[in-house]
């Protein structure tokens, strides 16, 4: 499977899917913490996984790990399992 999926690093909003309960109260936006990347077919591949870190985003393939140029790297058609956050709502 190599389909291209673009999905949001940041931002990503869930609130038409949640019930109104008080506890959930306003947005829920996620944000993009990790990927699981596979190349390959469904017999056999190799995984890698881009992730955030205090120091930006970063490509880790086994033992190589490399600082990725920007974020519009991270949707791509190896990208397999998406890893989301929900970002804490502001105090008013």
């Amino acid at each position: 499977v190599d389909t291209l999926v673009d999905f949001p690093v940041r931002g990503l909003d869930l609130s038409r899917y949640v019930l109104c309960h008080a506890e959930f109260k306003g947005k829920h936006l996620y944000d993009l913490f990790a990927v699981s990347n596979h190349y390959g077919s469904l017999e056999y591949g190799h995984y890698t996984a881009y992730a955030k870190t205090k120091y930006g985003w970063h490509d880790f393939d086994d033992s190589l790990v490399r600082k990725l140029p920007s974020e519009s790297c991270i949707p791509s058609r190896a990208s397999y399992i998406l890893f989301y956050e929900r970002r804490i709502p502001e105090m008013k």
